[in-house]
């Protein structure tokens, strides 16, 4: 009988450790948000380089972006190539992408802070205090269907 008793009481203790588990999984979900972006650089957009635009839109097939607030104040912006432009990638790049020079070098340059509407704050779900993209050099990942940035908050 204490045997019995006793297995009773371990898997009652698995089940509450793997139930609060799932909580905590739930509560880390991100929002992911459809927005078009445009970058330029000077004349394109009157800012020195980087980000020109950052609209949200709700029509998937409007969209070249889908941005999502990460908890350590960080936005990861997935570009989707498809819908971008050669012209654009020189915007983006500071030239046009081709396979013969190494992907790993490329940075994707803010030169001066991006302030964030009150709409794109409240669709990402940021804290209040976080009000802008910050300047700086921020590495790049691509693939053949994505480009991905990931930039600070401030």
């Amino acid at each position: 009988m204490k045997k019995i008793i006793y297995i009773v009481l371990l898997c009652t203790i698995s089940i509450a450790f793997s139930q609060e588990k799932r909580t905590e999984k739930r509560t880390e979900e991100k929002t992911a948000i459809n927005t078009e972006l445009k970058f330029g650089k000077y004349t394109d957009c009157l800012r020195p380089g980087g980000i020109c635009t950052f609209n949200v839109n709700s029509n998937k097939s409007q969209t070249n972006t889908t941005a999502t607030y990460n908890k350590d104040n960080t936005v990861t912006l997935i570009i989707d190539r498809t819908k971008i432009t050669k012209e654009d990638e020189v915007k983006i790049f500071g030239k046009q992408l081709d396979d013969v020079f190494k992907v790993n070098e490329l940075v994707f340059v803010m030169d001066e802070n991006f302030v964030l509407e009150k709409e794109i704050k409240s669709s990402l779900k940021t804290p209040e205090q976080v009000t802008k993209l910050a300047k700086g050099n921020y590495p790049i990942q691509i693939t053949k269907e994505t480009i991905t940035i990931t930039i600070k908050l401030e």
